[in-house]
């Protein structure tokens, strides 16, 4: 039982949940056998490891049953009837937290019981609730809010036809279709950004996905089709309109629609419920990453995307409370690419104790590393990093880069060459780094190497050409080779 799924799901439980899910399973309506209860107590007083020797099924099965042989069948049914209550359990606590999926059923359940009173008082009531969307709905998000309109609406049409026999009143079709249509469509574009983070990370096919294929055979229509959706509610519209331009910000990438994007969601941000308000600072990032150039810098468009999430409380996860490794490393990398310790320091004080603890020690180590670079506290910075124990490919890029650029300023020519050729046999065994991040570690490394040659062999023309390489590669947005350029100027031009 120790392997068990059972004890893998109560392990999730906390405190308060197992309290619940020991009412839960004395209620009758649930639960009929006395001994499954039993069977609970017992592991309940295993709590919080549930790794007890008693929990192992010969013990249990004598605690349970005092004298009798072991019957290994019995014993599966008990844990295998147990574990359906602890699933049955989670599902109703979920659904307990649905309140528009839970009225959903209930407006669809009073008609079907033909109680039209109660149905037109609950009906008016919602209508009433949903139009301060989403101030009362802190854990709801569009799609739910916008199946229950759909919901209201056909089940409105039904009663207008069965009840009041009036076939002439299309506005309720019409609304339902429109939220029909509304709902799809947001579907489809938060989707498609879910494509393109693929590709890039994966190296997928874009133009294969399904997704992809249905928008672009309707792209050329999307502005008549959101025009139509004039049955819905502003709100709704604002809804429909900020996800078409986060759409065409990935799929048409321009520093335009990106900023168009941005600046219209960021109006109408207070219209957003937390959990779409979360996934749409996500897109930001993705829009931003697919529109840069050189008038936009792609690191502090990223750290200015995550400060506002932790300005409006949605930069944690909202159902662990906790911070995946990846997002927290994404803002103390572009923090570092700018430079910036005043925000790295901040953002792992105010935030690392959120990430999983098994990751903590390593982090701390990571941002001692980049601090003591950042302070041009070389030597300290390198004994920081050969501590560092990295086991995730999407942490080892960042880190290939950032001991070549510690080779630099410690002047190291061999550490750099060593790290140059041990880069080729990162990149050839790796196969799921993106195109994308293989030309930027590439160049990274080939213009550190140009700097090396400058600063132990100084031409005008070989300056001009880094400088041009760096503009090309990095937009003018990285602020350290922008630094080490001005200073082997300062050096061999006298410039002050």
């Amino acid at each position: 039982m120790l392997k068990s799924s059972l004890l893998d799901i109560i392990r999730t439980f906390s405190k308060e949940e197992l309290k619940k899910f020991e009412d839960f399973i004395r209620s009758p309506y649930f639960n009929k056998k006395e001994t499954l209860i039993d069977l609970f107590l017992l592991i309940k007083k295993s709590s919080p490891a549930f790794d007890d020797e008693n929990l192992k099924k010969e013990n249990a099965w004598k605690t349970l049953f005092p004298g009798s042989k072991y019957n290994y069948g019995i014993m599966k049914n008990l844990i295998f009837d147990l574990n359906k209550l602890a699933e049955q359990f989670i599902v109703i606590s979920r659904f307990n937290n649905e309140e528009f999926k839970k009225n959903e059923y209930l407006i669809m359940e009073l008609l079907s019981r033909g109680l039209k009173n109660n149905y037109i008082s609950k009906n008016n009531l919602l209508k009433k609730e949903l139009s301060i969307f989403p101030a009362n709905s802190q854990s709801s998000d569009i799609g739910s809010y916008i199946n229950l309109l759909t919901v209201l609406s056909d089940r409105q049409m039904f009663y207008s036809h069965m009840y009041e026999h009036n076939d002439s009143d299309l506005n309720f079709q019409v609304q339902r279709d429109s939220y029909h249509i509304t709902r799809l469509l947001l579907l489809l574009f938060g989707g498609y950004n879910d494509v393109e983070v693929f590709s890039h990370s994966r190296n997928a096919k874009l133009d294969s996905n399904p997704v992809t294929i249905f928008l672009n055979a309707l792209s050329e229509d999307f502005e008549k089709i959101i025009d139509s959706l004039n049955e819905t509610s502003e709100q709704n519209q604002i809804y429909i309109r900020v996800n078409y331009l986060m759409y065409l910000a990935i799929s048409q990438s321009s520093i335009e629609n990106y900023l168009n994007f941005k600046k219209t969601f960021f109006e109408n941000i207070r219209f957003f419920p937390k959990t779409d308000m979360h996934d749409l600072h996500y897109c930001l990032i993705t829009a931003a990453a697919k529109a840069e150039n050189k008038q936009l810098n792609l690191s502090r468009e990223i750290v200015e995307i995550f400060d506002s999430m932790s300005e409006n409380g949605i930069i944690l996860e909202h159902e662990t409370g906790k911070m995946p490794l990846y997002i927290f490393n994404l803002y103390i990398t572009n923090s570092f690419l700018l430079l910036d310790s005043e925000k790295l320091e901040a953002f792992r004080d105010k935030f690392i104790n959120k990430i999983e603890s098994e990751h903590y020690q390593n982090t701390d180590i990571y941002i001692n590393f980049m601090l003591s670079f950042l302070n041009k506290k070389f030597d300290e910075a390198l004994n920081f990093f050969s501590r560092l124990d990295i086991p995730h490919l999407f942490l080892k890029i960042p880190l290939r880069y950032q001991k070549a650029m510690c080779s630099y300023e410690i002047n190291n020519y061999e550490m750099f060459l060593n790290e140059h050729d041990s880069l080729k046999h990162f990149l050839k065994n790796n196969e799921f780094i993106s195109n994308d991040q293989k030309s930027m570690l590439n160049n990274y490394f080939n213009n550190i190497h140009k700097l090396f040659k400058l600063k132990n062999n100084f031409s005008e023309f070989e300056l001009l050409n880094l400088k041009n390489d760096v503009d090309k590669d990095f937009k003018s947005s990285n602020l350290w080779f922008n630094q080490k350029i001005e200073e082997i100027e300062k050096a061999n031009l006298n410039q002050s």
